[in-house]
């Protein structure tokens, strides 16, 4: 692994709150910044065009959705906005709150979106992409909202936690609350929805599993440390990946063994905080994530560093795989790159 470019300054450090991770498909690159602008960058590495949100202290840090056309994405300025892909012009806007800092996702047309206010409170809402009517707000959830929420087909409902140490569910089709569970601590992770179970860590340092339709609580796996990601799902669906300020895990799904870790140098440190992710290999699914604060690394299922690159800053968001590269949104001053990746 290489970076073929990074572009900078993006970033400049404004709120700790996680990155805005890119968002790539074969259009361009979509990237927001703390400062409040939103880009789309070519493949060599060229800005096509910039959006600014106006009036949002902490700027996006949430990352975007894309379809054919349209790129949506939520401001820390409670703005929700639509915009095209080819030139950035606004399609159509909604202000939902005071914040929006988790990322939406798209399903049959419509957007799922975790919203804050000051209060501190939260709420989802379901919104129609071709035109920005809001569909439904969910009741309030008693505290913000920093979990980005998923979907459970099967069942029907959405899901997302919050700081009240709780996740939730609320039916998709009108966003009336169906169950709670207790998470053990302050939930700002993304939910992972795999076989009709839900998974989610929280600020506890516990990995738990809740079943998707009762919110029966399922597994508890004690990990260590806070945590500070999503869980990665292996293509199987047998295993996962998930880190904490500590390490990086490798856990058996079905029945919540941790099946190695990759402690990171120098014990807990809290500033190494991201979502690995997985690569679907010829004979084996990689993880790739970070074994050190400024170390991009990808490992095998052994948690063995098989390759591994230095970056200019740490990041706090995803990694995101679009062809042979990784693109990283990187905290601090260190900016977007492109890292060139192959594997045989």
């Amino acid at each position: 692994m290489e970076a073929v470019w990074t572009i900078t300054p993006l970033n400049v450090g404004i709120h700790s709150a996680v990155k805005s991770s890119p968002a790539v498909d074969e259009t361009g690159i979509y990237v927001g910044s703390d400062t409040g602008w939103f880009l789309k960058f070519d493949f060599s590495g060229r800005e096509i065009w910039r959006f600014f949100s106006a009036h949002a202290s902490f700027g996006f840090h949430s990352t975007a959705t894309l379809d054919r056309e349209r790129v949506y994405v939520g401001s820390y300025n409670g703005t929700f906005y639509a915009l095209d892909k080819k030139d950035g012009r606004v399609a159509w806007h909604v202000r939902l709150g005071d914040a929006i800092g988790a990322s939406s996702f798209m399903h049959d047309g419509f957007l799922y979106v975790a919203v804050e206010t000051w209060r501190p409170d939260g709420f989802l809402a379901k919104i129609d992409a071709r035109d920005g009517q809001v569909i439904w707000r969910s009741p309030w959830a008693g505290e913000h909202i920093h979990a980005s929420p998923a979907l459970s087909e099967n069942a029907g409902l959405v899901f997302s936690g919050s700081n009240t140490r709780s996740v939730f569910a609320v039916d998709s089709r009108d966003g009336t609350p169906v169950w709670t569970a207790e998470a053990g601590g302050e939930t700002k992770l993304s939910m992972t929805v795999h076989q009709d179970t839900v998974w989610t860590g929280s600020f506890d340092g516990t990995l738990r599993s809740f079943d998707a339709r009762s919110g029966a609580g399922k597994l508890q796996i004690p990990l260590g440390g806070q945590l500070n990601s999503g869980l990665a799902v292996s293509s199987d669906g047998n295993w996962g990946v998930i880190t904490s300020f500590e390490a990086l895990s490798w856990i058996d799904l079905r029945d919540g063994r941790i099946l190695r870790q990759y402690r990171y140098p120098g014990g807990r440190n809290r500033l190494i905080q991201y979502s690995p992710i997985m690569v679907v290999a010829p004979h084996a699914d990689l993880v790739l994530g970070l074994c050190d604060l400024k170390v991009l690394c990808l490992f095998d299922d052994h948690a063995r560093v098989i390759a591994k690159t230095g970056l200019p800053e740490t990041f706090s968001g995803e990694p995101k795989i679009h062809g042979d590269d990784v693109y990283l949104s990187m905290d601090g001053k260190g900016g977007l790159s492109r890292i060139r990746f192959i594997f045989d």
